[in-house]
């Protein structure tokens, strides 16, 4: 039986200052438990199930403490617990500058939405990008809603958060990074993938609302945007982000 305490803690794990202070977070779902599961097993501390989760699943791939439905709908934080949730340590990221030599990246200015954040992790996933560098005010890769967005590619894809600005003039320095801004009046995005030639680059997606910042965009080398044909005013981040890498992969 879960103890009162233990459910206040995991149920604390919810906001980004505890995550930080314990050096854990939460998932919820067979699959993203189990991708954890198959990717990095040992940071997996406890795993909690419901019996009706259990004799839908009665294959599932790990030992787990069986807890009753109203203790699960108290630690989830969805309205409708899949019946799984495992508290898992947050992984030490490591980081050289050689690794992003000829290969692209993307930079994230100041993503606040969730959403968006989990979805652009899963894109970069989708089209091989293996580094994804996030300025400090952007929303914790570890909050739930993102992580249920990445659909299990957090695990894959090596997030960084950084002082931006210094972060990026680092690499133009050292590997001879070429700094590329998602802007609306730039150059067409079929131009610049003719005219640049460097290997080593970052793609920097801009805050939802306001764009990239003035420190970021010191340092860009270019400035892109994909043509529209229609009216839209603008593209939400995530699926700017997809076309971008479908257009930067297939050229």
């Amino acid at each position: 039986m879960i103890s009162n305490n233990t459910k206040k803690f995991i149920k604390s794990l919810q906001r980004k200052k505890k995550r930080k202070e314990h050096g854990l977070f939460t998932v919820e779902g067979r699959k993203i438990t189990e991708e954890i599961i198959k990717e990095c097993p040992e940071t997996i501390k406890a795993v909690y199930v419901t019996q009706k989760f259990l004799e839908k699943n009665s294959e599932f791939p790990i030992p787990a403490e069986v807890i009753s439905e109203k203790d699960m709908h108290y630690i989830s934080q969805m309205k409708t617990p899949p019946g799984v949730l495992a508290v898992v340590k947050i992984p030490e990221v490591s980081f050289s500058a050689q690794n992003l030599i000829n290969k692209n990246s993307l930079a994230l200015d100041g993503i606040k939405d969730p959403g968006n954040l989990g979805t652009i992790i899963r894109i970069a996933d989708w089209y091989g990008v293996e580094h994804v560098l996030c300025s400090e005010d952007c929303v914790d890769l570890y909050n739930p809603k993102v992580l249920q967005a990445t659909m299990g590619s957090f695990l894959r894809v090596k997030v960084l958060y950084t002082d931006l600005p210094e972060t990026l003039a680092d690499l133009k320095e050292k590997i001879g990074a070429h700094v590329t801004g998602t802007v609306l009046n730039g150059i067409p995005i079929q131009e610049f993938l003719q005219k640049n030639s460097c290997k080593t680059n970052v793609f920097v997606i801009g805050n939802e609302a306001f764009g990239i910042s003035k420190e970021v965009s010191a340092l860009q080398d270019y400035g892109i945007t994909l043509p529209k044909k229609g009216r839209a005013e603008s593209l939400n981040a995530a699926v700017f982000t997809a076309v971008l890498l479908d257009k930067i992969t297939c050229f």
